[in-house]
């Protein structure tokens, strides 16, 4: 990679609210992994979802600093809206050819940009993932199939495959995550499941991230964690309730 790019190769999307020390360790960790060179064609957007500790004292001093990635976005929603709708609203505003959208739980081991890209390859129709998940479980189940997907919080592709993905509706923007999944859950499984119906493969590889495990949604007081969860499984089935077994097969399975 030589020579500084005059746009973002890569767009890095992270979504955060509140837990300001989480962001702080990803923004080091990821500042000591992804190495100058491809910071230059890193595009870093991160969407602030109505934080109100002191996460916006955090940006701040992000935004004023000279090192780190090229290309800088924050994003402030006042209030809390959602996984897929501040996913949604960094998307529309990405740049580069390619996006990583990532948790603000995640700390990287090495270059993970990098090894997205290459783990990738250049003009595939894939969704990359740190984790597949490929069998049925209590929430994936349809009809006697089950949906395989790829886990929300380390999610790479080409910005064209994300946005052949998305859904548009009458008068409003696209939506690569569907925001009826709110505030979170299920919209990793829609997203791969659409994926899915279109031909883009979903694939898994191994990735220098490590995941934190839901250190925002689970540590936060008064958060209804499975309450959530079983109404979005319920939009979920209501949504997707039509498809047969067959439909959820891989291409592979079914010819």
């Amino acid at each position: 990679m030589d020579g500084v790019s005059e746009a973002p190769v890569v767009s890095v999307i992270i979504l955060t609210w509140n837990h300001s020390h989480l962001l702080k360790d990803f923004l080091r960790s990821f500042e000591a992994n992804v190495g100058p060179e491809w910071l230059a064609r890193t595009e870093l957007i991160i969407v602030d979802n109505g934080s109100t500790d002191d996460t916006d004292a955090v940006l701040r001093q992000w935004e004023a600093a000279t090192t780190g990635a090229r290309f800088k976005q924050t994003l402030r929603h006042p209030v809390n809206v959602g996984f897929a709708a501040g996913n949604n609203s960094a998307i529309r505003r990405a740049r580069g050819e390619y996006f990583l959208l990532l948790n603000n739980d995640v700390v990287l081991k090495s270059n993970l940009v990098k090894a997205c890209q290459d783990a990738c390859g250049r003009g595939t129709r894939t969704l990359l993932g740190a984790r597949l998940i490929s069998q049925p479980t209590p929430w994936n189940q349809i009809n006697g199939g089950f949906v395989r997907y790829l886990e929300g919080w380390c999610l790479f592709g080409s910005a064209s495959t994300f946005r052949e993905i998305a859904m548009r509706g009458e008068g409003g923007p696209e939506q690569v995550f569907d925001e009826t999944f709110s505030p979170a859950f299920f919209e990793d499984m829609d997203l791969s499941l659409r994926a899915h119906i279109q031909g883009i493969s979903l694939r898994q590889a191994r990735l220098p991230v490590r995941h934190l495990e839901g250190r925002t949604s689970k540590r936060t007081e008064a958060f209804p964690f499975m309450e959530i969860i079983r109404e979005n499984q319920r939009r979920f089935q209501k949504k997707w309730g039509h498809l047969r077994p067959e439909d959820l097969e891989p291409a592979a399975a079914r010819t």
